[in-house]
């Protein structure tokens, strides 16, 4: 996987975006319910996406305590290079523990579909927020039968053979 190439970036990007608009792909049950993991203060913040390819306006990630678990989370997308097309994502975050990873359970609000959960594996580093998404693939072995510990083994599962998640999106606080 090439993790510096910045047009692969901002693909990975518009694809979150895509999923998280069209609910095409997802999990029917979260990893946990929502008291798993109390939310992290350095998660908190106002956030613009950062690539050596991409041009002003860049895309932007506010992040929100919701309560002690949850987070409320908007992401202003600035539209494709040459469209005038603006969009606003609202989801409801938590986080869930994972084979020592902080993954975020991502459910869509105010979307139309069935509710599904996405999940993005979530680091803070250095003034950076990156979230990487599970590999689409993974999406098809999560079953509306599967308990969230069944869906937390699947993902560990793939983790351990390698596997598991796309490169990360790279995010950069602005406040």
């Amino acid at each position: 996987m090439n993790t510096s190439s910045p047009r692969r970036a901002t693909t990975l990007l518009a694809a979150v975006v895509a999923l998280l608009l069209s609910a095409c792909e997802g999990s029917p049950v979260p990893l946990s319910d929502p008291p798993a993991v109390p939310v992290d203060t350095t998660l908190a913040g106002y956030w613009e996406f950062t690539s050596p390819d991409s041009e002003p306006p860049h895309d932007r990630l506010l992040i929100v305590p919701f309560n002690r678990n949850e987070y409320y989370v908007e992401f202003y997308s600035t539209g494709i290079k040459g469209s005038d097309q603006r969009d606003t994502t609202r989801v409801r975050a938590w986080l869930t523990e994972v084979a020592g990873r902080r993954f975020a359970n991502i459910q869509c609000l105010l979307c139309e579909s069935e509710p599904e959960y996405l999940f993005m594996d979530v680091r803070a580093e250095d003034g950076r927020l990156l979230l990487a998404p599970i590999d689409n693939d993974l999406y098809d072995g999560f079953t509306a039968e599967m308990t969230p510990e069944q869906a937390r083994a699947h993902l560990a599962r793939a983790l351990a053979e390698g596997s598991g998640t796309e490169e990360p999106a790279v995010f950069t606080r602005l406040r």
